[in-house]
């Protein structure tokens, strides 16, 4: 690991913006008082024509296409109403830091479920609207503040290692391994095999912090030791399965792309696991759309990240991981109630039949998702799953922030001491902000 960490990542911007102009029919009369008056006894006043445009902010590049599908439906069945949808850069944090600082706040946007505290005093209350009374039970402790939810839920997720079964076979490999010890045996037999192992794109912050995340959740008492090491009592170097941590890491490398793999990016990630050219990849639920797309007849699944050698600790993490949430200050408040009223009502079209997205409401029907789906929900069936990622009590910031010190190690600039110094420096940083 001597090569100098030398890659960043590039940011993309999508701007979608679908402009539908509607028109409103006049009443027809000729405006004489006697008319005027019958207009308003049967209740039918024509109302004026709308004239709104609602700015919002959300999701990823790859549902590019289910946001114009989504912003022109919407603007068909609300004439007058436009939907100027912008798709976030990498960071989206750091866009909507910028628009609020501008003034230039959207009407709705996306967070993810650790963010919600740090935005709480701008977004508006949705404790009573509609679809609330729908929305699963696990889904609310994250946007619930001070008794107000101010979340609408978008999808459940979980993740682990997404696994090639057909390669698996190759390799002769029966079962997927349940710890530590028969994961490091796996990708033994793999490489006898001539299959590549691992094909991780760290690149990305988002999914080192999801990796970081499993061994804080598997802390049996996870907010106590995440407020002592808040208090400065402990540190992160005392999770009890850090150690650990940093030997998947190594394992995904070793087996995999090695320092390479700062640079590698989930796009070509996706293609090449679609083809074939390599046997695992930290994923989770979300990569179903995309790789089902580049190969339909992929052979895949997805099993649990074992972080020691006690297989009834290795459990998937699943959770409620984003949601659309409304500035409360807008002046378009209650259409921006409206589009989250009608997205819950066409829920099976966009969120479950378009963006492959596991629904949060039981009037949804989350059914036939794909392999990924059906393997999470045999963890959950079983009463195997951590439902947090680990993340959602970290300071807010903190999650993007880790990439450079993890990329770092990966591509040998620094080891694991100094990585877990640089990381606990980041948490204390972050919390006095």
């Amino acid at each position: 690991m001597g090569k100098k960490w030398s890659c960043s990542m590039l940011s993309v911007l999508m701007a979608v913006t679908v402009a539908l102009v509607g028109c409103t029919n006049q009443v027809p009369g000729n405006g004489g008082a006697k008319e005027s008056s019958a207009a308003g006894e049967s209740g039918n006043k024509a109302k004026p024509p709308k004239n709104v445009t609602l700015k919002a902010i959300g999701l990823t590049p790859q549902h590019a296409e289910n946001v114009k599908a989504i912003v022109s439906d919407y603007e068909a069945e609300h004439p007058g109403v436009k939907v100027d949808f912008q798709i976030p850069p990498d960071k989206a944090s750091t866009l909507l830091k910028t628009r609020f600082a501008a003034g230039d706040a959207p009407d709705i946007f996306y967070l993810g479920a650790s963010e919600i505290p740090a935005w709480a005093d701008k977004l508006a209350d949705l404790s009573k609207e509609p679809w609330m009374a729908h929305a699963l039970k696990p889904s609310l402790a994250p946007m619930t503040i001070n008794g107000k939810q101010l979340g609408f839920p978008m999808q459940v997720e979980g993740h682990g290692f997404v696994y090639n079964k057909d390669l698996f076979a190759k390799a002769g490999i029966t079962k997927v391994p349940t710890t530590l010890s028969e994961l490091k045996q796996t990708a033994d037999k793999l490489k006898a095999a001539n299959i590549q192992s691992f094909g991780e794109a760290w690149s990305n912050w988002g999914f080192l912090m999801h990796l970081l995340g499993i061994p804080f959740a598997y802390e049996k008492d996870q907010a106590g030791l995440i407020d002592q090491i808040n208090k400065g009592t402990k540190q992160i170097k005392n999770v009890t399965n850090i150690d650990n941590f940093f030997t998947v890491l190594d394992l995904t490398d070793d087996y995999g792309l090695g320092k390479q793999s700062v640079g590698y990016d989930f796009n070509q990630q996706q293609k090449d696991f679609a083809d074939g050219k390599m046997a695992m990849i930290k994923q989770g639920t979300w990569y179903t759309g995309p790789l089902l797309k580049l190969n339909p007849k992929l052979n895949m699944g997805m099993f649990a990240v074992p972080l020691n050698d006690n297989a009834e600790e290795t459990k998937m993490q699943v959770a409620t991981t984003a949601y659309f949430v409304l500035h409360k200050d807008s002046a378009n408040l209650e259409e921006s109630k409206e589009f989250l009223t009608w997205l819950h009502k066409n829920g099976q079209k966009y969120i479950v039949e378009k963006m492959n997205l596991a629904p949060v409401f039981d009037d949804v029907n989350g059914k036939n998702l794909g392999p990924l789906h059906e393997d999470m929900n045999s963890y959950v069936k079983a009463g195997k799953t951590y439902d947090n990622y680990g993340t959602g009590l970290w300071p807010a910031g903190f999650n993007t922030d880790i990439a450079k010190p993890l990329q770092a190690y990966i591509a040998g600039v620094a080891n694991k001491e100094e990585t877990l110094k640089q990381l606990q420096d980041l948490w204390i940083q972050h919390m006095k902000k």
